[in-house]
């Protein structure tokens, strides 16, 4: 009987520590992970065509991970994207600046006439979770001509 029990505790511990032992947020820690998951409404201010355009996301944030969909943000080029991205902890790391992590997303535009056209955006987040902003760029070919510019994002 001891043995059984010896070896369900044994069990028992070892699920715990596979369940606990790749995340970065368990007991306690402070990082101060932004929730991003939502309804967001972006502006992008295009340096290379002097024009401002706006489009509304939808969010979901898995950890670190960012995905959801983009629509008419780059309307003159794809109505709608595929959104991926990251969150990146700063280094040295600071637990506890609002600044503790920069956002990299990635969209993937469907052109009009087919082909993908990718869309880099990269920043940081509010440790709220409400805003977003940085720069973006796009390379040469399809219907962006190699445009850069600003962006920022607040949630609706």
């Amino acid at each position: 009987m001891a043995q059984k029990l010896v070896w369900c505790v044994a069990l028992l511990l070892a699920v715990c520590m596979l369940g606990c032992g790749g995340s970065e947020y368990r007991f306690g820690n402070a990082r101060r992970l932004p929730n991003l998951s939502g309804q967001w409404t972006f502006t992008a201010t295009s340096q290379t065509m002097s024009q401002q355009f706006q489009g509304n996301a939808s969010l979901a944030q898995t950890n670190l991970g960012l995905q959801g969909n983009l629509n008419l943000l780059f309307d003159y080029c794809a109505p709608t994207a595929t959104v991926g991205g990251v969150l990146v902890a700063v280094q040295p790391f600071d637990d506890s600046s609002v600044n503790s992590y920069t956002l990299s997303l990635k969209l993937q535009e469907n052109v009009a006439g087919g082909g993908l056209q990718e869309v880099d955006l990269t920043g940081s987040a509010s440790a709220d979770g409400t805003k977003m902003s940085g720069t973006y760029t796009a390379p040469a070919g399809n219907c962006t001509i190699g445009d850069s510019g600003v962006w920022t994002a607040a949630k609706n």
